[in-house]
């Protein structure tokens, strides 16, 4: 007598049985599981199923799950990937009755015509040859199942997107994960070394943004590139304040001539047409966009604080605060050209021990008054009346008898006086 639920026609064939689930206390009976060959015709991404048809027999099965390492139906927790039309699958039909379950995907064999590629691994034809490094003989030629896959290593974990996306975890501990060649990051775990390689790369942070970027747009052969940082001073600010850009700068806030003055840009060139900014740093409160970096319109206007120098060294600072500049060591400032200082108010030199004034071949002093020490009263000037005393016997006077030296009568010891006035000469010396 058969088995309950399991039909005696086509035993052994679940293709044919006509089996059913029945309770734990009516045995039902094992038939052999068949594995078909198949590949997947369509796909349902609201039911999680595929379609199939299977490679020999050419039968359909619709409404398919595909086997996962693991899942639960907790929330959708496990590790799963949704196949794509064409995928060359392996579908199972259990022996008591559950419905049919794709239960992995296989490498159909291709023929290659560059053996020595790294998409070409070890053929599978019999062996004639040793690799030394994996210890056992191997022979190349045409056939592979690597379909695009890269040479792999042993022990390494790959996972890749047809559009070239991947995650590798090398054996070794060496994670690699990116999109392209240039568009990925590696975690080594020597030194625990983080490295991105990227073309273009922009990270955008509630403090600010990160943005380096190559305009390839505008020159494929020599691409300028530029590298921006921006800040925000609060996380609840719209716009950031201070700015730092690298690079070819398209839109420097640029030099604020109205207040270093245009003979002084224009004389040394700083930031020219034919020497750009390529440095730049920018503080104006609030009024630079946060992601990209871009003025505002009002960004220079609004400046505080400005601080570039373009592509031979020229250099440029403003600020609208003050700067001290401390040091415990020397400081020596060095120019193969001239210094210039100017100030709309007091300039002071001051040396606790000595000060040094060489002019070399000539030193210019320029003020309405020059002052000296603590002097208060001014030199003699043009026209001032002088008495210039003499010592006696120096001055001559002409007598009836001949020259003869004025004395005085009351000591003749003492010097004789002349009076006259200064014919030329400055009074802008106080001593």
């Amino acid at each position: 007598m058969s088995l309950k639920g399991v039909s005696t026609g086509g035993q052994g064939n679940p293709m044919v049985r006509g089996s059913f689930r029945v309770p734990w206390i009516q045995p039902e009976g094992a038939t052999a599981a068949f594995i078909h060959e198949a590949k997947i015709v369509d796909i349902n991404m609201a039911t999680w199923t595929v379609d199939v048809r299977t490679q020999f027999d050419r039968r359909f099965f619709l409404n398919i799950q595909v086997m996962t390492p693991y899942c639960h139906p907790n929330s959708g927790e496990g590790v799963y990937m949704f196949p794509e039309l064409g995928a060359k699958c392996l579908l199972a039909i259990p022996s008591d009755g559950p419905p049919p379950v794709v239960i992995g995907f296989i490498m159909p064999a291709t023929t290659l015509s560059d053996v020595g590629t790294d998409d070409a691994p070890f053929g599978t034809t019999p062996a004639t040859a040793v690799d030394a490094t994996a210890g056992r003989a191997i022979a190349f030629s045409g056939s592979t199942y690597s379909g695009g896959r890269p040479r792999p290593k042993p022990g390494d974990i790959y996972m890749k997107g047809r559009d070239g996306n991947f995650c590798i975890m090398h054996r070794g501990g060496v994670l690699q994960i990116g999109s392209t060649a240039l568009a990925q990051r590696l975690y080594i775990p020597i030194n625990n070394i983080v490295t991105d390689i990227s073309q273009n790369y922009h990270h955008y942070n509630t403090g600010g943004a990160i943005s380096w970027a190559v305009s390839t747009a505008d020159s494929e052969t020599t691409p300028p590139t530029t590298h921006t940082q921006t800040f925000r001073l609060h996380a609840t600010e719209k716009n950031a304040t201070v700015r730092v850009s690298v690079g070819t700068i398209k839109s420097p806030v640029g030099i604020k001539v109205n207040e270093v003055g245009q003979s002084d840009v224009s004389k040394e060139a700083i930031g020219a047409k034919a020497n750009p900014i390529i440095y730049e740093v920018v503080i104006s409160p609030e009024d630079i966009e946060a992601d990209t970096g871009a003025n505002t319109g009002t960004t220079q206007a609004s400046a505080k604080m400005q601080f570039a120098f373009d592509s031979v060294g020229g250099g440029y600072l403003w600020s609208a605060g003050s700067i001290v500049f401390a040091t415990k060591k020397k400081l020596i400032v060095r120019a193969d050209d001239n210094i210039s200082i100017s100030t709309k108010k007091s300039l002071v030199l001051k040396g606790e021990q000595d000060v040094t004034v060489d002019g070399g071949s000539l030193l210019t002093l320029t003020g309405k008054v020059v002052k000296i020490g603590a002097g208060t009263q001014g030199v003699a000037f043009v026209g001032s009346s002088v008495v210039v005393q003499i010592p006696p016997g120096l001055l001559i006077a002409m007598t009836a008898t001949g020259p003869a030296p004025v004395v005085s009568a009351l000591n003749p010891a003492a010097p004789a006086s002349a009076g006259g006035a200064i014919l030329n000469g400055r009074a802008n010396v106080l001593v």
